[in-house]
């Protein structure tokens, strides 16, 4: 492990000169796998149970979540199509004004699926361990950037450790 790793926490003990280092594990990657993507929003994100989270979380709760966040992907993204279809059309005699609401929409869904994301961490997931993320990732063959969503480990406090 490097010194410089952002991953890796050390904890000494001054007492008896111990060092113990954790590290965090990877956070699991809930990739988009709709048919359309606006503004790097996918308009479905990946269903299946990562094999990662077996005897953590529960399948049907992991599905549940998931299903919510695709539907309300899907609500929104055909709505924002027409409307950036109707922007592209009147685009010159606007100056690029009429695409203001598919860039409003856009921020909207990002702000519910967030939303979402916290109630559900602050319901379910962080008495288990995990926070539910919205992330822009870079893609893996090109420079453009995807929203993904991050399931990562939360650190535990030691109880029984004193100070």
């Amino acid at each position: 492990m490097a010194d410089g790793d952002p991953d890796t926490i050390e904890t000494v003990d001054e007492d008896d000169d111990i060092v113990l280092r954790t590290t965090r594990p990877a956070p699991i990657v809930v990739k988009g796998i709709g048919n359309m993507t606006m503004f790097g929003l996918s308009n479905r994100f990946d269903g299946d149970f990562p094999p990662n989270l077996i005897g953590k979380v529960a399948k049907e709760e992991y599905q549940s979540t998931i299903d919510h966040i695709n539907g309300l992907i899907g609500r929104a993204v055909p709505r924002s199509a027409r409307w950036l279809l109707a922007g592209c059309l009147c685009c010159c005699c606007t100056a690029g004004c009429s695409l203001s609401p598919v860039v409003y929409l856009n921020k909207k869904t990002q702000s519910k699926v967030r939303g979402f994301l916290e109630s559900e961490n602050n319901r379910v997931y962080r008495k288990l361990g995990y926070t539910w993320w919205l992330a822009k990732q870079k893609c893996t063959n090109s420079n453009l950037k995807e929203y993904v969503i991050l399931l990562e480990t939360v650190e535990r406090m030691d109880m029984y450790r004193p100070d």
